[in-house]
């Protein structure tokens, strides 16, 4: 099963800088991703 994450974004409304309530590490988010950037 796919799993889900929420999103939930705050904007500061003096500088618009949007954030994020909750923390995913990228190795949970990414871990089967099969795209790199280059073989060097």
């Amino acid at each position: 099963m796919e799993a889900f994450y929420p999103l939930h974004a705050y904007v500061c409304g003096q500088c618009f800088l949007v954030q994020l309530q909750e923390y995913v590490s990228p190795g949970d988010i990414f871990s089967e991703y099969a795209y790199f950037s280059s073989y060097a």
